[in-house]
């Protein structure tokens, strides 16, 4: 836990960071947050739409545009933020490991379920 005030960042460590070990959490210990930024990035999504800066029943390629010309034209971001986009893996493939792979891989992706039709939780 990390506690931030004006000039003062004070850290609590709890835990170990490995059963096997026994390694103890300490200040640079990463977490997969996972499932935990969901509200978060709802919220924030929520906001800037009501805002006016996105539109969650646009297509997502209006948005990161080097996925125009892809299933992502017909995927909005609203079915996207409800699990609904046509059956996106839980996790990405094991060779999809920088930046440039995720697209390479979402432009070549098709739906296995027509958008908005099924739910299926993916990370």
């Amino acid at each position: 836990i990390a506690i931030i005030q004006p000039g003062k960042t004070t850290y609590h460590n709890y835990g170990v960071a490995s059963r096997e070990t026994g390694q103890p959490v300490r200040e640079t210990t990463l977490f997969e947050i996972g499932s935990l930024s969901k509200p978060f990035t709802a919220l924030v999504a929520q906001r800037a739409e009501t805002e006016g800066r996105i539109d969650l029943s646009a297509p997502a390629s209006r948005y990161v545009t080097a996925l125009r010309g892809s299933a992502f034209d017909r995927i909005t971001l609203r079915q996207l933020g409800t699990y609904s986009a046509g059956g996106l893996l839980l996790q990405f493939p094991d060779n999809v490991t920088t930046p440039a792979d995720v697209l390479a891989y979402y432009r070549h992706w098709q739906p296995v379920h027509p958008a908005g039709t099924t739910r299926l939780y993916s990370n």
